[in-house]
């Protein structure tokens, strides 16, 4: 198993099916990926989405007791994936086909930690507003550039849109804290310990 793309759930919304599509419908071989929909600790109906998916092989749905936020429903997707590279997804985000594609292209040639994935905005009409990141050309500095522009708040905090090896979350023990904006001291962590970054816009 190359991937693993793990998707916190909690409400209801328009988007989460669309969601939970764009990841299965990968141009990928699909014994080579997982789909992780973690639920957590909704009280809301999801039986009629996840019976959509029944039919993919490795879709895996978990419910968590209690709702401690997405960075815990993350750690509990990560501990039950078999993936070694990690997607984090959000329930109203999407994936395109090829992505997965383009990823194993560049772990195939180099060994990566990280990629650092653009990402698109777009409005109810589904016309894209904008590129959103302007943060990727900063992960081909140095190490000690990439630690200073965190620090000085010109690198996107946030987990979605990035590709981790799954070996530097465990080896190095980086768990999402039960708080607000915990991204930020989550992402910079896998900074810090990554030894290569690559970014694919």
């Amino acid at each position: 198993m190359i991937f693993s793309i793990i998707i916190p759930i909690y409400k209801i919304n328009p988007y989460i099916q669309k969601s939970i599509e764009s990841a299965i419908n990968q141009k990928f071989s699909s014994d080579k990926f997982e789909v992780i929909l973690v639920n957590d600790g909704s009280k809301e109906d999801f039986s009629k989405i996840i019976k959509k998916f029944k039919d993919f092989n490795n879709f895996k749905y978990f419910k968590l007791k209690k709702n401690n936020g997405p960075g815990i429903a993350r750690n509990y997707g990560i501990s039950r994936s078999r993936g070694k590279y990690i997607y984090f997804l959000d329930s109203d985000d999407y994936i395109k086909k090829n992505t997965l594609k383009k990823f194993n292209t560049i772990i195939k040639k180099n060994s990566i930690d990280l990629i650092c994935n653009n990402f698109e905005v777009k409005n109810l009409y589904n016309k894209k507003i904008k590129n959103y990141r302007f943060d990727l050309h900063l992960f081909n500095e140095t190490k000690k550039k990439i630690i200073n522009y965190y620090l000085e708040l010109s690198i996107i905090p946030q987990v979605i849109s990035n590709l981790i090896r799954k070996e530097i979350i465990t080896k190095n023990k980086i768990l999402f804290k039960s708080n607000v904006y915990e991204d930020i001291f989550y992402f910079f962590r896998l900074v810090f310990f990554c030894k290569k970054n690559t970014c694919y816009k």
